[in-house]
């Protein structure tokens, strides 16, 4: 099982960037507005929903890539795993 120690450290540090980047952005979704309604003098709230969702959008394919890589190195650590698990012999006393 040595090997698959250095795997799962990796895959828990991208897993926790993951966590990171999606709790950062419901931080930045929290003040988007769906609908805004403003009048004239109110222009400069419009700018600043707009900032807000030109960070999400930024931040969502680091999201997406992460998520991507977690998944897949989980699919790679279970599969040595099971592969491990079918074709291994334990060792006899």
């Amino acid at each position: 099982m040595s090997g698959l120690m250095p795997m799962l450290i990796v895959w828990s540090v991208i897993t926790g960037v993951l966590v990171c980047l999606v709790i950062y952005r419901v931080i930045l979704g929290n003040y988007e507005e769906d609908q805004v309604y403003l009048s004239q003098a109110e222009a400069g709230l419009e700018r600043e929903n707009q900032e807000v969702v030109n960070r999400i959008n930024r931040v969502d394919p680091f999201i997406r890539w992460t998520a991507i890589a977690s998944g897949g190195l989980l699919l790679v650590i279970g599969g040595i795993w099971i592969y491990r698990g079918l074709f291994t012999t334990p060792p006899m006393e």
